[in-house]
């Protein structure tokens, strides 16, 4: 098993998103860059401060002279019984034994009926239950 050479890392590329999804950085005085960046909110949750934002802000003030948002939005997130972080590792299949795929309708109703605005939300195999029931 070998390592691309070619391929940055993930975070680091992430910062310069807002300004090269208008190819901000080839051309960037392009229609698309002028219009869109910057934005006025980034709307995430607040583990990824340092990995994303802080670098989107610093980025934009390498290359356009300004940040990249006004305001940053920092929503709950989504957490176990045990209060750990539902990531791509640690999905909700192996975590509550529901494949997303097959019960995905009552899996969000089931968080939305229960999610407190703004904090996190400790994921239970009964909120599956509740959307269920909820949707039928």
């Amino acid at each position: 098993m070998w390592q691309d050479e070619d391929v940055l890392d993930t975070w680091f590329s992430s910062w310069l998103w807002p300004i090269s999804v208008f190819d901000g950085i080839r051309h960037p005085e392009n229609m698309d860059i002028n219009y869109y960046y910057p934005t006025s909110v980034l709307v995430t949750a607040p583990d990824i401060i340092f990995f994303w934002v802080a670098r989107m802000i610093m980025a934009g003030w390498e290359y356009r002279k300004q940040i990249p948002f006004k305001d940053v939005y920092f929503t709950g997130m989504v957490r176990d019984k045990q209060g750990r972080k539902m990531s791509k590792s640690l999905v909700i299949r192996r975590t509550a034994g529901v494949d997303p795929h097959d019960g995905a309708d009552a899996v969000r109703v089931g968080m939305l009926l229960c999610s407190p605005a703004g904090n996190d939300l400790l994921f239970d195999e009964n909120l599956i239950e509740q959307g269920r029931n909820f949707s039928n």
